[in-house]
């Protein structure tokens, strides 16, 4: 008879260990049910972003590609100028609009006395027997 209670005494205290690991995971359960839901209730607005995103980058590509198209047949540059080619085109125009000036004329050169010259060649032939 003692053994029966010991039995059902540890059964019961088990039980109720049991019992809080199960609401422990009872909670973790409807949480990650309830993440669930939302993931599954959200779907539907998350793939229509996607698509008209999707949409937009479309278009865009489509009327980037066309304009650059006709920009550069006209004649221009598709993506703009950049800072530094503004730039040099100021200083080019700068440089055309200032007065010619006269050149100074070079240095005259000193020459040299020995004007012998010694030509190595790097051509080696080999005999043809």
């Amino acid at each position: 008879m003692g053994t029966f209670f010991k039995t059902v005494g540890i059964g019961l205290l088990l039980e109720k260990q049991i019992s809080n690991k199960i609401i422990l995971h009872m909670g973790t359960f409807f949480k990650t049910v309830g993440i669930g839901l939302l993931v599954i209730v959200l779907s539907p607005l998350i793939v229509l972003f996607f698509a008209l995103y999707f949409l937009y980058c479309l278009v865009l590509f489509m009327y980037e590609g066309i304009r650059s198209l006709i920009v550069f047949f006209k004649g221009g540059t598709p993506f703009g100028e950049l800072p530094e080619d503004v730039k040099a085109k100021e200083i080019m125009n700068a440089r055309l609009m200032e007065p010619l000036k006269e050149e100074t004329p070079p240095a005259p050169q000193v020459s040299n006395t020995d004007s012998r010259q010694y030509v190595q060649q790097n051509i080696y032939i080999q005999d043809a027997s």
